[in-house]
């Protein structure tokens, strides 16, 4: 994640980067246009529930 945040940032390419829901999931620089606060923050998901490194299969907390 953070390469691609380097490859973005000399590219001159803005955006926050993560993994785009609108674009199949895709890691990428999303246009802050698009991220203006519109969308509810879900304290459900299990990438806030559980423990560091649990929702991503091989990292381990």
């Amino acid at each position: 994640m953070t390469d691609l945040a380097v490859e973005c940032a000399l590219r001159g390419e803005p955006g926050v980067i993560g993994h785009d829901e609108e674009d199949g999931g895709r890691l990428k620089a999303i246009e802050f246009p698009r991220i203006a606060g519109h969308k509810p923050f879900d304290t459900t998901t299990s990438w806030y529930t559980e423990p560091a490194g649990r929702h991503r299969p091989g990292v381990t907390a």
